[in-house]
């Protein structure tokens, strides 16, 4: 049986720690009622116990279903669209955490998450009010794009992260891996079991 923080994405199976409160973010309210407006997610909002807020945006172009897959456009189309995604996400965040602060019972939960902390990030409230606090401080901000490639491509990678640097506000912290890279991460990505 998956856990509640097994997800699966772009054929990849994500598995994140129990005591991380994480979101599929296309499948959340919030971003289902702004997505129209020209705003972009990433894949995974996560709030990590250590107080960081994890944006994870997922790129596959591995062979998947018998398809290869791969990149159409440059390294820079890709970083402006993740970088656009990442920058969005923020907006999102911002966005969400205002509208339930309109509500008077969003407002009474917004108030008392923010005096006392007394919210579960389990919960709907409790989970925006506390990424919005993170987001706020760029330091508090990890921005993951997970990039599958066909083959070996150091230099379409490094490419990659250094455009959607550009793209981010400074003081966030930007990750570039996938299965080639080998990059150290306080949760595990493998490939979907393949179902019979």
């Amino acid at each position: 049986m998956a856990s509640v923080n097994t997800f699966i994405e772009s054929d990849l199976r994500f598995e994140f720690p129990e005591n991380w409160s994480v979101r599929k973010f296309d499948q959340t309210a919030a971003y289902r009622s702004l997505s129209g407006f020209g705003l972009k997610g990433v894949d995974f909002l996560c709030l990590a116990p250590a107080g960081d807020l994890w944006l994870v945006e997922v790129k596959n172009f591995q062979r998947r279903l018998g398809r290869a897959f791969t990149p159409r456009r440059g390294p820079d189309h890709i970083a402006k669209q993740v970088g656009k995604k990442f920058v969005d996400t923020g907006r999102l965040i911002r966005l969400m955490d205002r509208a339930m602060q309109r509500r008077w019972y969003g407002r009474l939960l917004w108030l008392w998450s923010r005096l006392w902390g007394g919210l579960s990030t389990a919960g709907h409230y409790g989970f925006w009010a506390e990424a919005n606090r993170r987001v706020a401080d760029p330091r508090r901000v990890v921005c993951l794009l997970w990039l599958e490639l066909p083959d070996r491509e150091n230099d379409y990678l490094i490419t990659v992260r250094d455009a959607v640097e550009e793209e981010l506000e400074p003081g966030v912290r930007l990750v570039v891996a996938g299965s080639q890279t080998g990059e150290k991460l306080p949760f595990s990505v493998t490939p979907k079991a393949a179902t019979l």
